[in-house]
């Protein structure tokens, strides 16, 4: 499915995101890890949990993304080739 129209670019970037938005819900975590506020269990508890949010999110979004680029490709009309 990602060869439709466009889906291959939405694969190709696809562990960049995930690998920002699963650091992006993680950063408290970390901050209070430093400041020993929090177990190392917890915190790393806390990052797999994070990791599985934004695996399903990149996930989700990516399939959506892909399935409205194939209708929306489905309903335009072949481009003529202009006469000369």
């Amino acid at each position: 499915m990602a060869a439709l129209v466009g889906g291959a670019a939405m694969m190709s970037h696809r562990g960049a995101v995930f690998t920002l938005v699963a650091a992006a819900l993680w950063v408290p975590e970390l901050r209070a890890l430093l400041l020993g506020s929090m177990s190392v269990t917890t915190a790393l508890t806390r990052m797999a949990v994070a990791v599985v949010v934004a695996w399903a999110a990149v996930a989700l979004v990516s399939t959506v993304m892909e399935t409205y680029m194939a209708r929306n490709a489905a309903d335009r009309p072949e481009r003529r080739q202009p006469e000369s």
